[in-house]
């Protein structure tokens, strides 16, 4: 997904044209050669845009180029004489020569690009999309963001930086109020939040604990659970897995567990090989079992387990608010999205050729998921759906987090360095 650098055409092209010993491309400095040879060596039509890259060739009184070196690019002559070096590229929309290379082409995407937004040397505070840099709020410092789920009126967070704290912000201002702080260290833990149809839940993977807290605000509460290794929640409750160990055998049982809105009993769902529950809208909660054979999908409709099929191995897994499993594996040739529904797979294409290393971050958005990739020339996300990919992307700063990505704004958090964090907001409205 890197942008493609085509190499310049080489000196054949002009020698051919010019029936002379010149090699030159840009610039002829062989005493062999006389002015107007040098004119026609430096591409360009006098006082015009050249036809095609820096290949281009022009006749000695400025006429028409030809033979084009590089795609997207023209070499551009000056106003009034054939002999002077062009002044630099002119290059198609949204494309832009930032690093002053006539040999690198007009190599900048500038519609998202964080440090080169719009123009060269424009550089964002949060994101850029549409090659403009988009509204951007400071939610907090010296923090970075986990996880984030949202309701209509607030954002609830989980945040890192000296201890994890559990905070409820305000979507219109960005103020922020701490609900819960644990003192756990970001290097050495991992955290989870969900969004029930009364409560939000925070689960914490390394003290197995699960805290939850009403919507409408209040006192966070622990839940009585039993070695919770993941959790979804939907409008008609919440599900939790957790799994025992055979002192003898060693062998490992999972449990699925799941406790009505508003009834305070949970029910056991299944027990077997390893599972686990992928993030989910609010009306859908997926199960995935890993057997010998092969990765099995659920959909859980309250206390009911729905098989999807079977799909690939699992990197991430995401259930979307239309009821389809997006699954992100590896395939032969990079990364690939799966997508099931109640009649098995509905379809599968690769990610543009994208490699897992490149990959950070995947999470939900309406019918459609998130990928957040880091690539030589920044970082952004972009929309998936079962249709394939959208056409628009969101340049972001390389950050520690990307929380959550909805149909308005994206939210993140960036490490500066090792002693300065941000967590930020941008609202990009509409991408799709």
């Amino acid at each position: 997904m890197t942008l493609t650098r085509r190499g310049v055409l080489g000196a054949v092209v002009i020698a051919a044209l010019l029936g002379q010993s010149c090699r030159r491309i840009s610039v002829c400095e062989d005493e062999a050669c006389d002015e107007d040879e040098r004119a026609l060596a430096q591409g360009g039509d006098a006082g015009h845009v050249g036809d095609g890259g820096i290949g281009a060739v022009a006749g000695g009184d400025g006429g028409g180029g030809a033979a084009p070196a590089r795609e997207h690019a023209g070499a551009a002559g000056d106003a009034g004489s054939s002999s002077e070096i062009p002044a630099g590229l002119v290059c198609e929309a949204g494309l832009a020569d930032c690093d002053g290379s006539t040999l690198t082409g007009c190599e900048t995407v500038v519609g998202w690009n964080q440090s080169q937004c719009g123009e060269c040397g424009v550089a964002c505070e949060g994101a850029c999309y549409g090659g403009s840099c988009v509204e951007t709020i400071l939610i907090d410092r010296d923090v970075v963001p986990r996880d984030v789920v949202l309701t209509r009126t607030h954002a609830f967070a989980s945040l890192y930086g000296t201890d994890l704290t559990f905070a409820k912000i305000d979507r219109d201002t960005g103020v922020s109020e701490t609900l819960l702080t644990l003192p756990i260290q970001h290097s050495s833990s991992d955290s989870t939040l969900v969004l029930g149809a009364d409560l939000v839940y925070l689960f914490h993977a390394e003290s197995a604990e699960i805290w939850s807290v009403p919507l409408e605000g209040g006192q966070p509460e622990r839940e009585d659970v039993m070695g919770p290794s993941s959790i979804a929640a939907s409008s008609q409750g919440v599900y939790y897995v957790s799994f025992t160990e055979d002192e003898e055998t060693w062998e490992t049982e999972y449990q699925l567990w799941f406790r009505p809105k508003g009834d305070k009993a949970w029910q056991s769902l299944y027990r077997g090989g390893a599972g686990r529950l992928i993030a989910s809208g609010l009306n859908r909660v997926a199960f995935i079992t890993k057997g010998d054979e092969a990765t099995e999908f659920y959909s859980l409709n309250g206390a009911t387990l729905e098989l999807y099929g079977s799909g690939p191995e699992v990197l991430e897994a995401r259930v979307t608010d239309g009821g389809t499993i997006a699954v992100l594996a590896s395939g032969d040739d990079g990364l690939e999205l799966w997508w099931l529904g109640s009649t098995g797979l509905i379809d599968h294409y690769p990610v543009d050729g994208a490699t897992y290393n490149e990959h950070r971050y995947m999470h939900m958005s309406g019918s459609a998921v998130v990928l957040y990739f880091e690539e030589e020339g920044g970082a952004f996300a972009q929309f998936f759906g079962v249709e394939g990919a959208g056409s628009a992307r969101i340049g972001l700063p390389v950050v520690s987090s990307v929380a959550l990505v909805d149909g308005f704004d994206i939210w993140f958090g960036v490490w500066d360095n090792w002693a300065a964090r941000r967590f930020l907001r941008s609202t990009y409205y509409s991408f799709r």
